[in-house]
């Protein structure tokens, strides 16, 4: 097929072409062609995608929280101690720390998994409060007082750089038996990376939403941009398919792999 006879992708994309007459490919001429030949090119871009991802079997989103703990188990065995930023209810820490490992759930909107039962079969009752910026500090069953130590909530943001909270959060860590995890962290995806590069503490993020705005200088206005992005920070950085649907590219980071 000659080049004039295939469709321009940017012209689908955006609806125009700064080459104009110039462009070496065809131009829908018609707004029902520009519209047919995006539904085509869209589809085509799903199939690209899904065949790009290992052929497994995939379970459904409301099981995400549990594959990306257990991802993040997997690829960190040593770590004690795990902070979920952005993790709302906290599923993902929940998941860890019902695994034995102490979890941090770092986010302004935190709320506490109620009914939790932990390692030893301690068990989160509900009504427990959190202060801002404080630990869980009520709720907990009299003969189960490990669980103060091992769950915690720091109702704040993940920024960069930290807030005074979260600094203090990532120093008290061990680099060496700690992780830093968001799934789906929204605005917080990029800082998690650039502190935990900065500080080389191991992190895994699954990014999904993206915020143009934020990234105007390298005009990030895509998952898969964003992606990209984030991978050229650093050469370590390495990119898998988690087995869930939905975004589920996740990108992780350990200071202890080889270059």
């Amino acid at each position: 097929m000659e080049d004039r006879d295939r469709l321009c992708k940017i012209f689908v994309s955006k609806g125009s072409c700064s080459k104009g007459a110039q462009c070496a490919y065809r131009h829908p001429t018609t707004r029902d062609e520009l519209i047919a030949a995006r539904i085509l090119w869209v589809a085509a871009r799903v199939t690209q995608r899904r065949s790009d991802q290992a052929q497994v079997t995939r379970a459904p989103k409301t099981e995400r929280f549990s594959e990306f703990g257990l991802f993040v188990r997997t690829i960190f065995p040593l770590a004690e101690h795990v902070v979920d930023v952005a993790g709302g209810k906290g599923l993902v820490a929940q998941y860890l720390w019902k695994r034995g490992v102490a979890a941090t759930l770092v986010d302004p909107r935190a709320t506490c998994p109620n009914g939790v039962t932990g390692p030893s079969g301690a068990k989160c009752s509900s009504g427990i409060t959190c202060s801002d910026g404080g630990t869980c500090s009520g709720g907990i069953v009299s003969d189960t007082s490990d669980i103060s130590d091992t769950w915690h909530i720091l109702r704040t943001e993940f920024t960069d750089p930290p807030n005074a909270a979260v600094d203090a959060l990532l120093a008290s860590l061990d680099p060496k038996r700690a992780c830093v995890v968001g799934l789906h962290p929204d605005a917080a995806t990029e800082p998690i990376v650039d502190v935990c590069l900065r500080r080389r503490i191991p992190f895994a993020v699954v990014p999904c939403c993206t915020f143009p705005d934020t990234y105007a200088d390298h005009k990030v206005n895509s998952t898969e941009k964003l992606i990209d992005y984030l991978k050229s920070k650093n050469i370590g950085i390495r990119e898998t398919h988690l087995a869930f649907e939905g975004r589920n590219r996740t990108l992780y980071w350990n200071p202890a792999y080889p270059e």
